[in-house]
């Protein structure tokens, strides 16, 4: 049997707390119900895989998500260099746009907030409108990422905060805190001997 991919999206509402009146109409518990028989009927072997993806995970009660999923895995925001990167890789070596280093990083800084699917997607857009624009040339300026990115919604701070406060309860985050600890405990213990 070749592998099955299983993806759903916003995964948050099967597993959350309170729903909005909006989104009971979807009666996202039936589906629950549904996905636990089909796992029920997996036999070893067969290479099924499930992944959900969540905006918002933290509206989501942790048990009952595990019991679905085996592991919860976190992708940060961006940081400045990879958005940088993103940034560079797509729009000089997907794309040949001329863009120099100083709008690369306009770019990088700009985009702080945004998560690299909305910076793709803001990318893709801009591309799409030179190829449209016959006239236009091959080359890029912060200004033309502007106002195609102040549509979409960052990931603001708090929001991040709720996010990683979430992932801490869980158990990949309690191992990563555990982990975390333990560097910072060897890099004192370092530290001291140098003195």
């Amino acid at each position: 049997m070749p592998p099955v991919l299983c993806m759903i999206r916003d995964i948050e509402l099967l597993f959350s707390k309170k729903l909005t009146p909006q989104e009971k109409t979807f009666e996202p518990s039936r589906f629950k119900r549904t996905i636990r028989k089909f796992i029920k009927t997996i036999k070893r072997g067969q290479r099924i895989m499930f992944i959900g993806i969540s905006s918002q995970p933290y509206r989501a009660r942790i048990k009952p998500l595990l019991q679905i999923y085996e592991h919860i895995i976190l992708f940060p925001r961006p940081n400045y260099g990879s958005r940088r990167k993103t940034f560079y890789e797509i729009l000089i070596e997907k794309y040949n746009m001329n863009i120099n280093d100083v709008e690369l990083s306009i770019l990088a800084s700009i985009s702080n907030g945004y998560t690299v699917g909305q910076i793709v997607e803001t990318i893709n857009q801009v591309i799409n409108i030179k190829h449209e624009n016959k006239y236009s040339n091959k080359i890029c300026t912060a200004n033309d990422f502007i106002s195609i990115l102040g549509t979409k919604i960052p990931v603001f701070i708090d929001e991040e905060n709720k996010i990683k406060n979430w992932y801490a309860q869980t158990a990949n985050g309690i191992k990563r805190l555990n982990e975390k600890a333990q560097m910072s405990i060897t890099s004192n213990k370092t530290s001291l001997k140098k003195t």
